[in-house]
């Protein structure tokens, strides 16, 4: 487990591109047969979500196919700023991911584009050791841990600024796969957990003290963004992109069942902990809809007032 610190937050994970063996070309608006690589964070052997199910069920290739991309890669990533890093060298051309990692990326660099918000007012969940602290306010003075970057990190520091205690606690990084092992220890006080860990904790009886939903402003969006360079070489990639998520979201909010059946087998998670995570309201049919784009708003004014990112940017700026 490591430390936060601002440095880390904006830039970590150099080399992830090297590290999962990324290649390195970008397309080329001249070649005939086109590869679209396609990056995501979790711990799911496929992308999961609208994003995931549309290529599960051949739906993104069916639209894509007209621009020549003939196959689609995606690599798997274990955080946010690793994601942004491989980006940001070229070695991916799309990413999904949460909100948090993607704006600091677009603050940074402006080398990503906004193309939709796939899961809107994500939930987050703070665990805490059996026999461990009943409320928020008892944290004071521990040490706490959740992934480095991530919309569950934003939810922890607004959380505990809220309770007034945020200078008085330790955040550590801890990725989600070792965040049982570290509850069972008492090695942290508490966990803040992603969409899926957390209802799996509960069920194996971490007691929950607080979650996003009960601060609905620190409630996470996962988004999609493309490189620049993508969309400047294929043009109407944004349009068919778009034309796939629709279609993949209708078919979801049509059969949540099917949907819940591949989200559980796409990840180590129960099929009960996934059908927990969702409400039926965050995979929204319009790509960029109002209530995710007023989260998108609170999340980086949240992120410029504790000074994760130093560039102020318009939300309407980073959109396709």
């Amino acid at each position: 487990m490591k430390g936060f610190n601002r440095r880390q937050f904006l830039g970590a994970g150099l080399g992830a591109a090297a590290l999962f063996g990324l290649p390195g070309r970008l397309l080329a608006a001249s070649d005939p047969k086109r590869t679209l690589r396609v990056g995501y964070v979790g711990s799911t052997t496929v992308p999961t979500g609208p994003s995931g199910w549309a290529l599960h069920q051949g739906i993104t290739q069916k639209h894509l196919e007209p621009l020549g991309f003939d196959n689609i890669n995606t690599y798997v990533f274990v955080n946010g700023p690793e994601l942004n890093e491989a980006l940001l060298s070229g070695a991916l051309d799309v990413g999904t991911y949460g909100d948090t990692p993607a704006m600091v990326c677009y603050a940074m660099s402006q080398a990503s584009r906004l193309l939709s918000i796939d899961a809107v007012g994500m939930n987050a969940w703070l665990v805490t050791p059996k026999n461990g602290v009943s409320s928020v306010a008892e944290l004071k003075g521990k040490v706490v841990a959740t992934p480095l970057g991530s919309y569950m990190h934003r939810y922890l520091i607004g959380t505990l600024h809220e309770a007034g205690i945020l200078k008085d606690t330790k955040i550590v990084a801890l990725p989600a796969r070792d965040s049982e092992a570290a509850l069972a220890r008492g090695d942290i006080a508490a966990y803040a957990a992603q969409s899926e860990l957390g209802p799996t904790l509960l069920s194996n009886g971490y007691p929950l003290i607080d979650q996003a939903t009960d601060h609905p402003h620190l409630r996470g969006c996962t988004v999609t963004v493309a490189s620049e360079k993508l969309l400047k070489q294929v043009p109407h990639f944004s349009e068919a992109w778009l034309a796939a998520r629709r279609e993949s979201v209708a078919q979801i909010t049509a059969d949540w069942p099917a949907y819940f059946s591949f989200h559980a087998q796409a990840s180590k998670y129960s099929q009960a902990a996934i059908e927990a995570t969702y409400t039926g309201n965050e995979f929204q049919l319009e790509p960029l809809s109002p209530v995710g784009l007023e989260l998108l708003s609170g999340s980086k004014q949240f992120l410029l007032e504790q000074r994760l990112i130093r560039r102020d940017f318009d939300i309407n700026e980073w959109k396709v």
